[in-house]
């Protein structure tokens, strides 16, 4: 697979991820299929679910970046 093909894939994967942080952090919660996280009464899960976008974010930018 061209490495262009490669870098455009997490690119946009790297942009839904950031864009879930930023919606999260605007909103207070975090909705999941099963789950329904706010920022004022589960902190720790709330704070949980965005680390692991980031997470998901900074290897989306490695890989696209590489």
């Amino acid at each position: 697979m061209p490495p262009w093909v490669i870098a455009s894939v997490f690119g946009v994967l790297a942009l839904c991820a950031a864009w879930g942080i930023y919606w999260s952090y605007s909103t207070g919660t975090v909705y999941g299929e099963l789950s329904h996280y706010s920022e004022d009464r589960e902190p720790t899960a709330f704070f949980m679910v965005v680390f692991g976008k980031a997470l998901a974010l900074i290897f989306c930018l490695a890989i696209a970046l590489h």
